[in-house]
């Protein structure tokens, strides 16, 4: 569940324990365990748990679904990572 403060945005658990503080810009949720997130212009990929797993360092970052990857974009550079080696950062 999402939910605002000072016009930034976190998530609750369904008990609506918080479960993302209030940090970002945006909250993207392709997946049911990794969430894209927007702060200060930047993107990167977090854990329900808010632990980063993708920097948020990126201009853009996109959800392949056929691949099951994350599409960073960087300085016109575009660097992919699987979501099976992201559950092995967790």
């Amino acid at each position: 569940i999402f939910f605002s403060k000072n016009n930034l945005k976190g998530l609750l658990a369904f008990n609506e324990e918080e479960i993302v503080p209030a940090l970002y810009e945006d909250i993207l949720i392709p997946t049911p365990d990794f969430n894209i997130v927007k702060q200060n212009g930047k993107y990167g990929v977090i854990t329900n748990n808010n632990k980063i797993v993708i920097d948020v360092i990126y201009d853009k970052i996109e959800f392949n679904v056929s691949f099951q990857s994350f599409n960073c974009f960087l300085n016109n550079q575009i660097h992919s990572v699987y979501i099976n080696e992201l559950r092995r950062k967790e």
